[in-house]
């Protein structure tokens, strides 16, 4: 019994992805319609995780914020096992990171603990690193932070912009998550904690 909270490309994958491997997915959150959402949609041509989810009948949730009454009273309603999050722009608190039996596990766009916080990829490319990754990680309240499920690499090529690299990670991170969840279903994942003194972070904002 799933759940999917996130925006973008990403998190219609995630969507599809369950739905191929047998799992139940009770529902969304989206912020589909949030201003900066509409470049994605518009321009890059990401799929909407309302649409997708809606085409299932799955029901889709606008405008909840994760730590609210509402959204928690939700979720547990739902006797979640798991929920799933990408791109989300809230910090979740503990209250709500307790709610499914598994807990909350965050898809993102970095190989932790390098690069934790806002724009991992710009940034990766502007300092030079020679490759990034996906990680997939159980939630804490801070950021990005939690134990490690899986996490793959993904090398920067010269010739790499943003939008080349965000595309190969997008696709490392699916083929990722297809490896990774079945161990979810049948207990054998296990949780790494990420050394912090390796750690680099960037706050919100554009590089």
């Amino acid at each position: 019994r799933t759940f999917v909270i996130g925006s973008k490309e990403l998190s219609v994958k995630i969507l599809i992805t369950l739905i191929k491997q047998g799992h139940e997915v009770l529902g969304v959150f989206f912020r589909d319609e949030e201003p900066s959402m509409h470049i994605w949609h518009k321009a890059l041509n990401h799929r909407s995780l309302k649409a997708e989810a809606e085409k299932r009948g799955i029901p889709a949730h606008e405008g909840m914020k994760v730590n609210s009454l509402e959204a928690k009273t939700l979720l547990r309603s739902l006797d979640l096992d798991i929920v799933f999050s990408c791109f989300w722009s809230e910090i979740f608190k503990q209250e709500t990171l307790d709610i499914p039996k598994l807990g909350i596990f965050n898809f993102h766009t970095a190989y932790l603990p390098w690069n934790r916080g806002s724009r991992p990829i710009p940034w990766a490319l502007i300092e030079g690193e020679d490759f990034t990754g996906m990680t997939i990680h159980k939630m804490n309240p801070g950021i990005d932070d939690g134990p490690i499920v899986s996490q793959t690499k993904v090398k920067i090529e010269g010739s790499d912009t943003a939008k080349t690299l965000y595309d190969k990670v997008i696709n490392a991170g699916i083929q990722l998550f297809e490896s990774t969840l079945p161990k979810f279903a049948d207990g054998s994942y296990g949780l790494e904690s990420q050394d912090n003194s390796r750690s680099t972070y960037h706050p919100r904002g554009e590089p």
